[in-house]
């Protein structure tokens, strides 16, 4: 970790704090759990769990996703939309993830098949 007061002129050096926060799954839970992190979780001023979506609340994650993105409502074919929350079980960052990795695999495809049709 840096400490915050190299990035400060020296009369803040003084009252300026560092701190930071901590983001994970279940993991993370898990490793704060252990002995050799007391020391850790005894500075934490505050935790918050986030519960899984079902599959319709996933759902509706993806279509508000896909809303504030300025993308139509039909970027995702419903069968897919069904599959990826279904794979997900509600993990908000896989969903992302896996957004993320579609519309990638869609782009490299359509590339190849534009280039494939311009130059056949």
């Amino acid at each position: 970790m840096i400490n915050d007061k190299y990035f400060f002129p020296a009369p803040l050096k003084e009252i300026v704090g560092a701190s930071f926060i901590l983001v994970g799954d279940e993991t993370l839970e898990k490793k704060l759990s252990l002995q050799i992190m007391a020391s850790v979780r005894t500075r934490l001023t505050g935790q918050f769990n986030l519960n899984g979506l079902n599959d319709n609340e996933s759902l509706e994650f993806i279509k508000f996703r896909i809303s504030n993105g300025g993308a139509p409502e039909t970027l995702f074919d419903p069968d897919a939309l069904s599959i990826m929350c279904s794979h997900c079980r509600g993990n908000r960052r896989q969903i992302m993830n896996m957004g993320t990795l579609l519309l990638a695999e869609c782009f490299l495809q359509c590339t190849y098949l534009h280039i494939y049709f311009v130059h056949n």
